[in-house]
């Protein structure tokens, strides 16, 4: 028998099983991302802010164990296992700073990458459709005239970036729904005014 094969193939179940373990932990903390993040947009939208915010915390403190721990196995880092639940952090964590501070956090303060970050933000438009929606609910006409202009700044910025779904996966999808989402809350909150002052009128 060759002695070099034998050693090759004993290195290479070496190498792989190392490989299958990272893997499987990475797994793990993308579940548990993906747990914290969407609980703390529920809780934002419970107006459980404090909670929220402890949420998203958490889910900060996995990701960035993660990366480091990833960060001698890039072929890991970037198969898309970390993605999903990444762009829902982005998500959660948007979501939260324009409903609390009337502010978009950029990717440098959240930490994550171009992709994630373009693609959570296509997916925050429709987390602040649904404040929209609650805001106009309860007659808070102008709270809700400040988000939709957020939404419409988010979409304005998304609709110049123009790459191919190999790149950005999903992201035109998400920037057609956001420019139906839009447009659809300031059509909303026309018909809102429209009913304030006809109310008043009336009313007077």
């Amino acid at each position: 028998m060759c002695i070099s094969l034998e050693r090759d193939v004993e290195e290479a179940i070496e190498y792989l099983s190392l490989k299958d373990k990272i893997r499987e932990e990475a797994i793990k903390a993308s579940r548990e991302i993906l747990r914290y993040s969407t609980e703390a947009t529920r809780l934002v939208h419970a107006g459980l802010y404090e909670e929220a915010l402890s949420n998203i915390k958490k889910a900060s403190e996995v990701y960035s164990r993660t990366t480091a721990q990833l960060a001698e196995h890039p072929d890991i880092m970037y198969s898309g296992i970390l993605l999903g639940s990444v762009v829902e952090f982005v998500e959660a964590y948007v979501t939260y700073y324009v409903i609390r501070e009337g502010r978009i956090p950029s990717r440098r303060e959240i930490g994550v990458d171009p992709v994630s970050y373009l693609l959570g933000l296509g997916d925050v438009v429709g987390e602040l459709k649904r404040h929209v929606l609650d805001l106009l609910l309860k007659n808070r006409v102008e709270e809700a005239e400040r988000i939709a202009a957020v939404m419409n700044d988010i979409y304005n910025n998304l609709r110049q970036v123009n790459f191919p779904d190999a790149l950005l996966p999903g992201f035109r999808h998400k920037v057609d729904t956001a420019r139906r989402l839009v447009e659809s809350v300031l059509e909303l909150i026309i018909y809102s005014k429209n009913t304030q002052i006809i109310a008043r009128r009336v009313a007077g």
